[in-house]
């Protein structure tokens, strides 16, 4: 017999908000100019869930990746709004596409493409005897990642998203350890967790690596082609990797998952008793959602779902 628990839960930071989705409820909470706290919850359907090929192994992780994409798009405009007072101004599905196609369209380039445009000028500078050059692109999108990460860590206007990055993390924590979610309590849990979307991307640069380093070296225009085609399978790779070790409690998967920790102390910061108290009404918004209609197996895995690894701000 199953027992009826709550559901694993991904998140993300917004602006002045957070929002929590475990299967396909969300939930938004933002703290308005007034003080108070706004939360709005709604269920959505997965991309990953209207055909059984879009829910398999790794392709999976590409299709949560784009559904991650768009629903962060909404959420981040849609709490821009009432941030600012102007609740019910909505993106229509045209801009949300744009928005999105050009997100993904701006990783690809930076990430990917340019790298190979790079080490294609470095082979016309020093000749055809340049060697390495898979493994050469490889530390140059690498660098590339990192340097932007950094970057963005540096901005003023950023911080206190990545405060809201942080309370969303540690409410994550307190809620798989099954204790009362209380500001309090909180505040206790550390601000990195290892299912942030910070260390999937460190992942997927990673991984870019290996499997880019064992293809053939070929002409500039079939390479950039073939690094594109293999995005969504290196994203799918990088999305089972992380839900294993979301699930794991191995000292050795926590040490190989120790990088993307220490990167997240860029993309996170400590949170104020008032931000936390945001991404706890979030957290609970979504486990008023008529949570007791959903089975978990009774292991004490609160992360054992499929959307137990979201790409976050």
């Amino acid at each position: 017999m199953k027992e009826k628990q709550s559901l694993a839960m991904g998140g993300q930071a917004v602006l002045e908000g957070v929002m929590f989705r475990g299967g396909e409820k969300i939930s938004l909470a933002v703290r308005k100019p007034n003080g108070e706290i706004h939360v709005e919850s709604q269920t959505v359907k997965s991309l990953n869930k209207r055909h059984k090929l879009l829910g398999l192994p790794i392709i999976r992780g590409a299709m949560n990746l784009v559904d991650a994409m768009k629903l962060g798009v909404e959420m981040l405009t849609h709490s821009a709004n009432i941030s600012e007072g102007e609740e019910g101004e909505q993106l229509s599905k045209k801009d949300i596409f744009f928005a999105v196609f050009f997100a993904i369209a701006a990783t690809i380039g930076l990430f990917f493409v340019a790298p190979t445009l790079l080490v294609e000028l470095l082979e016309w500078v020093f000749g055809k005897e340049f060697l390495f050059k898979n493994i050469v692109e490889g530390i140059i999108r690498l660098s590339l990642f990192l340097s932007y990460v950094v970057v963005i860590s540096k901005l003023k206007e950023i911080y206190r998203v990545f405060q809201y990055h942080g309370a969303e993390h540690m409410v994550v924590h307190c809620y798989e350890q099954q204790e009362d979610l209380t500001v309090e309590n909180v505040s206790r849990y550390s601000p990195l967790h290892k299912r942030c979307g910070t260390s999937f991307l460190l992942l997927v640069m990673v991984i870019s690596v290996g499997i880019f380093s064992m293809l053939p070296w070929m002409s500039i225009m079939p390479r950039i082609f073939l690094r594109i085609v293999i995005v969504p399978l290196i994203a799918g790779v990088a999305y089972e990797v992380t839900r294993l070790a979301g699930k794991s409690k191995s000292k050795l998967v926590y040490v190989l998952m120790l990088p993307g920790l220490y990167l997240q102390k860029l993309t996170t910061r400590n949170p104020d008793f008032d931000q936390i108290e945001v991404a706890i009404s979030a957290l609970k918004g979504v486990l008023d959602m008529d949570s007791e209609e959903i089975d978990i197996e009774s292991d004490g895995l609160y992360n054992e779902n499929d959307i137990a690894c979201k790409v976050e701000v």
